[in-house]
């Protein structure tokens, strides 16, 4: 059943929350639904004078979580980690606040963790509510009417690059401001936070969604997004797509491992529209090569690979991909994530081969 007011309800009892709070970690996703909310977010926490660390996970490993436990200050994740409340919880013992839409199981948590979602709501969060739209509403228990204008526009832009609608929850900041998002500013956000998430994009990314891009940082997305195309290219020139029972699948190996990992899913992005022309036939399993560096985190221990998954325009089926991939990765010591026809994991470098046995045998479990 949707209910918008106890959704309401319960970001307003997470911002009486945070306004007890002095110092936290701002975690966020390094795409422009993740880096509007952790720009409109930001705009809360300096409003409201608590002093903050901004970090950018691409995925949530199980090493990072350890890593944000270890930093002892309460942990606010936006656009991420909502699936995953329950490793969080295993290595944190501050107050944790999350605000995500990913696909997630609703649990009783203990009382240090807030977990909302707007899917635990009746609302689909792969189309419906975007981070940003979450963090928006969030911020209006926080911001005069003028900072929410603009943050209303962030969150617009948020839901842009998620490809969501605006009705129900994303039309609440689409009415309020007459600024409507071009696909062009999500387009810069995503590649200066992703492909740029080695040269700390994501930390400019969030400044440019709050105060606009310079001249010097349209160069550098610019130059980020000539190599992403001639890395995509060298890509569809060597691509060999396999066959499981279940899927096409594919592995760029070190090809992209010094961008990140992000872009790995904007490749399978674009290969599910042209599905038939590269030979694939079946739901869509994309591999890449990562490397062991968090930015303003540290380094991991393992090495991972990162998994993307999309079900191809014109293929139908009737799996669920965030499902898959949440219980699959952590077979293999990662973690996923994601909604029905899109979704992400990372798991163990070495056990690709292992993870693709598993993920058909789920997916037989379901026809």
């Amino acid at each position: 059943m949707v209910d918008q007011r106890d959704l309401e309800k319960e970001l307003s009892e997470a911002a009486h929350k945070l306004s007890a709070i002095k110092h936290a970690g701002l975690i966020f996703h390094d795409d422009a639904d993740g880096i509007c909310a952790a720009a409109i977010t930001k705009s809360v926490l300096d409003n409201i004078k608590v002093k903050y660390e901004l970090i950018c996970l691409e995925k949530l490993y199980p090493e990072a979580i350890q890593a944000l436990g270890e930093l002892n200050i309460p942990l606010l994740f936006v656009d991420l980690a909502s699936p995953h409340a329950d490793l969080i919880m295993a290595h944190t013992k501050t107050p944790v606040i999350i605000l995500d839409h990913h696909q997630a199981q609703r649990t009783k948590f203990e009382p240090n963790i807030i977990n909302i979602n707007p899917c635990f709501y009746g609302f689909d969060g792969g189309a419906e509510c975007s981070a940003s739209t979450l963090c928006f509403l969030f911020a209006r228990n926080f911001l005069d009417n003028a900072t929410l204008v603009k943050t209303a526009e962030l969150a617009i832009i948020g839901a842009v690059g998620d490809v969501q609608k605006f009705v129900t929850l994303n039309e609440i900041p689409y009415k309020l401001t007459k600024v409507k998002a071009t696909t062009t500013m999500a387009r810069k956000l995503t590649i200066l936070g992703s492909v740029g998430y080695y040269k700390d994009g994501p930390i400019k990314a969030v400044d440019a969604a709050l105060h606009g891009f310079t001249n010097e940082l349209n160069k550098e997305v610019n130059e980020l997004e000539q190599e992403r195309k001639k890395r995509f290219a060298e890509l569809r020139e060597k691509l060999l797509v396999k066959q499981s029972k279940h899927f096409s699948y594919f592995h760029t190996m070190e090809t992209l491992s010094d961008l990140g990992v992000k872009v790995i899913g904007s490749f399978c992005s674009y290969l599910s529209f042209q599905a038939f022309r590269f030979g694939i036939r079946k739901p869509l399993l994309g591999f890449m090569a990562m490397r062991k560096e968090i930015p303003g985190l540290g380094v991991l221990r393992h090495d991972y690979v990162k998994v993307s998954a999309r079900i191809p325009k014109g293929i139908k089926v009737k799996i669920n991909l965030g499902e898959l991939l949440q219980q699959a990765c952590r077979e293999f010591g990662g973690i996923g994530e994601g909604h029905a026809a899109a979704a992400s994991g990372v798991l163990l470098k070495g056990k690709e081969g292992n993870f693709i046995d598993r993920i058909d045998a789920l997916a037989e479990e379901l026809k």
